[in-house]
């Protein structure tokens, strides 16, 4: 399982390091013999594949051995071949451990085209932290570089890995970017143990038993996920196994086996952390004083615990899904997702609301119903009960549920999303709600088009020598607003100006931004509001007594999305959307206009355009509306997308033309 960080990141940065260490502190030691298993492979015909696979994986596999005290071992053996100069990347392997899970050799060979033979061993990997963002975290990695990482070479690793484990359950991971030859899970078990097994994204695979209480499964010739533009999350795509162990002898090893029996043992990890403290009850009357209705109350908490406590990790051992105790959290003012969690949880039943410590994963379409296993979350959110009478207007993140009622997901740890939202990748896709007595699998909304909205008001000028002043203000709200206040909060005060002027020059080839504001930049429940002015030479270009200039000033809808080669998976957005601008343009003196291009009306299954342009006296308006209603179009529904693109780029060139008027 993902421990429970909304910022797990590799820091690239330390990994880089490493590698330059890895690749000229390491010597290459010719001559060394591989292991049969090894060479066996290397020299196995092989089958076609794409042009843009960097390599292929010749076996994958993984045996899993659990013991009759409840330590397991599991051994892996990784050999590839490097089919294209990126793939030099499969030279390297990076194996995750922490103190409960400890690495018990790890080797490495590599074959060379030109049959040269290298070996690595356990001292000639590197030990790292893997975490940019943990103050302290007792995750690590052992990182390894086999020599020889050219087209042709033949790379393989073999390591092994025990410990005593948090919960008896795992999950196996045969598809990745890189097409798999054969990819094969053994599992050992003691007398009396059993389990269970449950296929995502894959046609299920019955095991052979291979000896004793022994099973094995073994998928063949699996596709790599390959990247494309707008792609699902590749872990929404790939074919798993979500295996679950279980026995009475030892009391950690329940079944994991269906969503309830994951929420329980979320909930025996997590229920003992929501304990009060005087200074937190202390909080909760502050911030609700004088507040009469649940909704503000739910309201001052949620921001509070959102705003106030810092996103930071100390996580040791069972920490990575485990949350502090409530009172540490509200005392130190830091905590990671699940700690905000479980603090958010604690101060609302402080004030007499109903709320659950809430399982998620941060990209949509990750947790599949069908494959119940703790091992597909990586976030904590919380769900929150409201009372009837509750107005939820304004609470586009609330479900109706038959068995738990009416429940508001809210996520405490993302900052820049308002009060009544919800991160894009949370939306649409299934939370774990864990209650006292287990927990619902539950599917969160999706946000609709006019929560997320891009309005822009403009009014321009344009000179006789076909320049442009303008004067616009843009209102942004839901995402459209979190994206933008993102870019503008992370760059410094001075250089926020630089996004704006960045985005005049995607339309004009000479401008200059004379006037800029930024409103309610840090008022997370509001609208962002932006104003600018700018002036642009050369906008439109004259041909003798005509000037032809294009009504569409500001914003690129169109995209060459569906434009690409055959796509394998479906085009998806973060969120449903309403984009629209509205632009009058006051012609220069002695001009009329003489020709306007036609109005736009494109539709899909998935989203609507519609354009229109008049002119009255000396002006020209100009306005637009694009909405996106579903964020998903399936693969079927490209020459849709196609179709509906071109019709947007085509209204986006359409030009007016002006004509001088004659004295």
């Amino acid at each position: 399982m993902n421990k429970l960080y909304s910022k797990w990141q590799i820091n690239t940065l330390l990994l880089a390091g490493f590698c330059c260490v890895l690749l000229s502190g390491t010597p290459a030691r010719a001559g060394d013999s591989v292991p049969d298993w090894f060479r066996q492979l290397a020299h196995t015909p092989l089958g076609t594949y794409p042009e843009e696979a960097d390599g292929v994986v010749l076996l994958d596999e993984q045996t899993l051995t659990v013991k009759e005290n409840g330590e397991i071992y599991e051994t892996h053996r990784m050999a590839k071949k490097i089919l294209r100069p990126s793939g030099k990347k499969f030279a390297y392997l990076d194996v995750h451990y922490d103190r409960d899970t400890k690495i018990q050799h790890i080797r490495g060979w590599s074959i060379a085209a030109g049959g040269q033979e290298y070996e690595l061993r356990d001292k000639d990997a590197v030990d790292s932290s893997p975490f940019a963002d943990a103050i302290y975290d007792d995750q690590r990695e052992k990182i390894m570089k086999v020599p020889a990482a050219d087209v042709g070479t033949f790379v393989a690793f073999e390591w092994e890995q025990h410990g005593r484990p948090y919960n008896f359950s795992t999950r196996w991971d045969f598809q990745r970017s890189t097409p798999v030859k054969m990819a094969r899970f053994t599992l050992n078990l003691p007398v009396g143990w059993e389990y269970q097994y449950r296929f995502g994204n894959w046609a299920e695979q019955k095991p052979q038993s291979v000896g004793g209480n022994s099973w094995q499964w073994e998928v063949h010739d699996v596709e790599g996920v390959t990247e494309e533009p707008n792609m699902p999350a590749s872990d929404s795509l790939a074919g798993m196994t979500a295996v679950s162990l279980y026995s009475t002898s030892i009391a950690q090893a329940a079944r994991l086996t269906n969503w309830g029996e994951v929420a329980g043992w979320a909930n025996s990890l997590n229920a003992s952390r929501r304990v009060s403290t005087p200074k937190l009850q202390a909080k909760v009357a502050e911030l609700t004083t004088g507040k009469t209705d649940t909704l503000s109350k739910i309201h001052a908490i949620a921001n509070y615990v959102q705003h106030n406590i810092r996103y930071v990790e100390i996580s040791v051992g069972i920490g990575g899904f485990q949350s502090h105790m409530a009172g540490d959290i509200f005392a130190n003012s830091y905590g990671d997702c699940k700690d905000k969690a479980t603090l958010l949880v604690t101060m609302l039943h402080e004030a007499g609301v109903d709320a659950y410590f809430t399982l998620v994963s941060s990209e949509r379409g990750v947790v599949n119903p069908a494959v119940p296993t703790p091992w597909t979350f990586n976030h904590a959110i919380v769900a929150i009960k409201l009372p009837a009478d509750v107005d939820t207007s304004a609470l586009y993140s609330t479900v109706d549920d038959p068995k738990l009622g009416k429940l508001f997901f809210f996520d405490p740890t993302y900052d820049k999303t308002g009060f009544g939202a919800l991160p894009p990748g949370e939306q649409n896709s299934y939370a774990l709600v864990v209650t006292g007595n287990g927990g619902e699998l539950i599917k969160m909304p999706l946000l609709s088009p006019p929560v997320n909205r891009l309005t822009r008001v403009a009014h321009m000028q344009l000179t006789p020598e076909g320049g442009l002043l303008g004067d616009v203000e843009e209102t942004r709200s839901g995402n459209e607003a979190t994206i933008m206040r993102e870019r503008l909060i992370a760059a410094d005060r001075d250089k926020r100006v630089k996004i704006i002027e960045q985005f005049l020059g995607e339309f004009f080839d000479r401008s200059q931004l004379t006037y800029a504001s930024i409103g309610n930049l840090d008022k997370y429940d509001e609208p962002l509001i932006l104003k600018y002015k700018f002036q642009a030479a050369d906008y439109a270009k004259s041909a003798g007594d005509l000037m032809l200039v294009r009504p569409r000033v500001l914003g690129n809808k169109a995209s060459p999305i569906a434009e690409d080669k055959k796509r394998k998976y479906a085009v998806t957005y973060d969120t449903t959307f309403i984009q629209s601008d509205a632009i009058d343009m006051k012609l220069p003196a002695g001009y009329t206009v003489d020709e306007l291009p036609p109005a736009a009306n494109v539709t899909a299954p998935f989203a609507e355009y519609k354009s229109k342009i008049e002119s009255k006296n000396d002006m020209l308006y100009y306005s637009r509306s694009y909405t996106l209603k579903d964020p998903l179009v399936p693969l079927d529904q490209m020459p849709a997308l196609r179709t509906f693109m071109r019709g947007i780029a085509n209204d986006e060139r359409n030009t007016a033309v002006l004509k001088k008027v004659q004295p």
